[in-house]
């Protein structure tokens, strides 16, 4: 006995996203504003964990195994040296 379905012809396929997603070289402006936004929320993070760890006192340094001058030279870099 042959089996029938409600449907003679089968689905169409739908495109895969994850394998057009690299398709073209050049990122899509998406992926840009991803980028940019993961940036400067890195930024952020770099700025206030260099903040918190200069205000430490050394107590709290030798608690965490960093000593004064190790510190200060992290605290003092920029934001944008990681």
């Amino acid at each position: 006995m042959a089996q029938t379905t409600c449907f003679p012809n089968p689905p169409p396929v739908l495109p895969n996203a994850k394998a057009d997603a690299g398709a073209g070289w050049f990122p899509s402006a998406q992926q840009i504003l991803i980028r940019v936004a993961d940036a400067l929320f890195a930024w952020e993070d770099r700025i206030r964990e260099r903040r918190s760890l200069g205000a430490l006192d050394d107590r709290m340094l030798h608690d965490i195994g960093v000593d004064r001058a190790s510190a200060d030279t992290e605290a003092a870099k920029p934001f944008w040296r990681s």
